[in-house]
């Protein structure tokens, strides 16, 4: 099997939803019970499905074709294929779906695979413009600030021994400023192992924000964690919210 075959199929093993996350995405729609929410970069639609368990419609996207299928199974199995749409689809087309939505969320450091300012700043127009007045949207990726400045070049290592697993992160930083970072990954299910290799877009909290805002978002708020801790310049997550 291929290495983002192997990926999907232990994703829930390397990355569980937490339950505190959930909590948190369901406090910033509240104001909508059963509202419609936009996933993007959903993966195998664990947070869309828990979310749609909690009587929102969620619709997701993602690029990969293996996690779309598994989110349709996933959410078939919990009974929420009602309240669910799952869509193969690259981020930068997301405005083809033609909806509205009460609220949307981009998290699991999906916005740093795009790597172009312009296209950040492309896909945030279109979320704001696929959001109904004052809409939330919540972001996390990491803190590259952070990550760059101290040249972070290791991941905490995931482990999980109920399979036998290991997942292994490894930046190869740029040498130019504005270059891209070279992210490695290594999947290791007992005695197997499996490599990837992507290449992100640092993106500072300067230029997010100001990419939020020139959008249209407003009243940013910025925290530490998904489960809401206040902003921490040293912390390795950067997660915001604003409103559309």
């Amino acid at each position: 099997m291929s290495f983002y075959s192997m990926l999907t199929k232990y994703y829930d093993h390397i990355f569980p939803v937490s339950v505190k996350a959930v909590d948190f995405l369901a406090q910033r729609y509240a104001s909508t019970p059963g509202g419609k929410i936009l996933d993007l970069g959903c993966g195998p639609g664990g947070y869309a499905v828990s979310l749609a368990e909690r009587g929102f419609r969620v619709t997701g996207i993602d690029l990969e074709s293996e996690m779309i299928e598994r989110a349709r199974t996933i959410a078939e199995r919990r009974g929420v294929q009602d309240r669910t749409e799952f869509y193969c689809m690259d981020l930068r087309d997301v405005n083809e779906l033609a909806q509205t939505f009460d609220g949307a969320y981009c998290i699991g450091n999906t916005l740093v695979h795009l790597h172009d300012g312009q296209e950040v700043r492309a896909l945030l127009k279109s979320i704001h413009e696929m959001l109904r007045p004052n809409a939330p949207l919540l972001i996390q990726i990491l803190n590259y600030d952070w990550i760059l400045n101290k040249r972070v070049e290791e991941l905490p290592l995931i482990e999980n021994p109920e399979v036998d697993l290991q997942f292994k992160r490894r930046y190869v930083l740029p040498e130019d400023p504005g270059g891209l970072i070279r992210f490695q990954t290594r999947l290791q299910v007992r005695d197997d192992s499996w490599h990837g290799e992507t290449s992100l877009r640092p993106l500072g909290r300067e230029e997010l924000n100001e990419a939020m805002v020139v959008a249209g978002f407003a009243a940013l708020q910025w925290f530490s964690s998904m489960e809401g801790a206040s902003w921490r310049e040293e912390a390795l997550p950067l997660v915001v919210q604003g409103l559309a």
